[in-house]
């Protein structure tokens, strides 16, 4: 019986037990984020990933701009005055949530 359920669930897919991944109807503002998100790749791309991937900091003494591959809790050289300092949050990981628009 099991197998006979499993083999209608692969045919038939399993959608009768989750929300499809391309069903937006939950969000209240779907096309407003669509539309301000249009022009986001075109933006990002021009970056290139060498450069977006960088974790930006504040040199301690200097105030300037510091760009290096790290995450939070590492230890950095400033270029400037090579003092050393933590990286601070990069906004790499956790939650990420929409606007009151949706």
């Amino acid at each position: 019986m099991r197998v006979l359920l499993l083999a209608f669930q692969v045919i038939f897919g399993f959608s009768g037990y989750a929300q499809n991944p391309w069903d937006v109807s939950t969000y209240p503002d779907e096309a407003g984020f669509q539309k301000r998100m249009a022009p986001m790749m075109e933006r990002i791309a021009d970056q290139g990933f060498g450069i977006r991937s960088l974790a930006v900091s504040k040199c301690p003494d200097t105030g300037l701009p510091v760009k290096r591959w790290a995450l939070e809790g590492e230890t950095i050289i400033s270029p400037y005055s090579g003092r050393r300092y933590l990286q601070g949050p990069t906004g790499y990981f956790g939650p990420k949530a929409r606007n009151e628009q949706g």
